[in-house]
């Protein structure tokens, strides 16, 4: 096995190390606080049974423009609030 040296202390690659070392340890921020999400929207769960999923599937592929599932569902809300609200 061969013996090499202890590798030289060099100042300016320390103070690379302790730059990086403590960019890493400050970490980061999301992209959305939790006070911003709770303002703007709420996310809710659904559970879409298989058959409608697929017709619904169905029904957005053959669009012009494609969407998103998430989308579509939001559409066929705001369709079915309007559709129902008192006037």
């Amino acid at each position: 096995m061969a013996v090499s040296r202890k590798p030289v202390n060099d100042p300016s690659r320390s103070a690379d190390n302790k730059a990086l070392r403590d960019y890493i340890q400050g970490g980061g921020s999301t992209a959305r606080t939790e006070q911003s999400l709770t303002q703007h929207e709420i996310r809710q769960s659904v559970s879409i049974p298989s058959p409608i999923c697929q017709d619904l599937d169905t029904l957005r592929l053959n669009r012009l423009i494609k969407t998103s599932r998430s989308r579509w569902i939001l559409e066929a809300v705001v369709e079915k609030i309007e559709r129902d609200a008192p006037k």
